[in-house]
């Protein structure tokens, strides 16, 4: 299965995606880039999910959550995330 990678900063603002991450998303890098993933990407309620695990990956510790994704297109889907530290 394809493995959508996405660079973040430390407060969560988008930095980079690889083409999978595109095709999960259905947007463009130029879309995305430079501002926070939840703003267009991850539903309302579950906003609060990532938040906690970029604080605990911005602590030095992986982080795994799940939230409702919201392509471009389609349905949301839930998807699963590990956060590692950079």
């Amino acid at each position: 299965l394809p493995v959508a990678v996405l660079r973040l900063s430390p407060d969560g603002v988008l930095l980079a995606a690889n083409e999978a991450a595109r095709t999960l998303t259905g947007h463009p890098d130029a879309a995305l880039v430079g501002e926070p993933l939840w703003h267009r990407l991850v539903h309302p309620e579950d906003r609060w999910k990532l938040t906690q695990a970029l604080r605990v990956a911005r602590a030095g510790d992986r982080a795994a959550t799940t939230f409702r994704l919201h392509p471009a297109e389609g349905p949301a889907r839930v998807v699963e995330a590990h956060l590692f530290p950079d």
